[in-house]
């Protein structure tokens, strides 16, 4: 509304200059409170984070020469599928921490083995409420990609085999990333500069990673889509 206020833009959109702000590597306990500075800074400059950007967290997976020195635990073939397995169980509680926009969104689709359909109400023409779906090939073509993964990634630990050629990079959390940047990357959480808001999403992400990564899902859990599906 501002805008509508000032001469010259009252017949144009208000111009923003897009940021992506990626911070160096952090490690150990000093990396937490550096995030913190970093988003409180860009609030105290006026940035704002608009519905369709998104934070993305890379967690350490020791598949490179920087986590070599630093002394990082390279994570087996196992232990990653065992982290995407976890997530791909419980996608549906990890969805209700997002706000909508990252639902299905298609740049960070959902670990899921069935169709999610986004809905949306509307007011008609005589004032009555409807629902429907909103039509997404992306989320029809979903399901197939993540049963497909789940089958490499099983294969993969099996055989102790490379990962590279079974990879697809949008979605939630992503293993392109290995080979890229030697971490996984954790792409659904919204964009924020609140520092408390991303702190306790950086902090769930390495607590999931150190609690499932040596908790073996196979045969029972994740031996079938089906299965974990469950």
């Amino acid at each position: 509304h501002v805008a509508q206020e000032l001469p010259g833009f009252a017949d144009q959109p208000l111009h923003v200059t897009p940021v992506e702000a990626v911070t160096p590597v952090l490690v150990g306990q000093a990396g937490l409170p550096a995030v913190a500075r970093l988003l409180v800074a860009t609030r105290h400059m006026g940035a704002q984070t608009g519905p369709s950007m998104s934070l993305h967290v890379h967690v350490n997976a020791g598949w490179g020469e920087w986590a070599r020195q630093h002394r990082g635990h390279k994570l087996t073939t196992t232990q990653i599928r065992n982290v995407w397995a976890a997530y791909a169980r419980f996608q549906l509680v990890v969805n209700g921490m997002l706000q909508d926009s990252r639902i299905n969104n298609r740049w960070a689709r959902p670990l899921v083995f069935r169709a999610i359909n986004n809905f949306e109400a509307s007011r008609s023409i005589n004032g009555s409420m409807r629902v429907q779906p909103v039509l997404d090939r992306h989320s029809e073509d979903t399901p197939s990609l993540t049963r497909g993964m789940l089958q490499s990634l099983n294969r993969c630990a099996k055989h102790d085999s490379n990962l590279r050629y079974h990879l697809f990079k949008n979605h939630q959390l992503n293993l392109v990333s290995l080979y890229k940047h030697d971490t996984l990357e954790f792409r659904a959480f919204p964009s924020t500069t609140d520092p408390e808001r991303a702190l306790q999403w950086v902090t769930f992400v390495l607590r999931f990673v150190r609690v499932f990564k040596d908790r073996d899902c196979f045969p029972d859990v994740c031996g079938s889509w089906k299965a974990l599906d469950s």
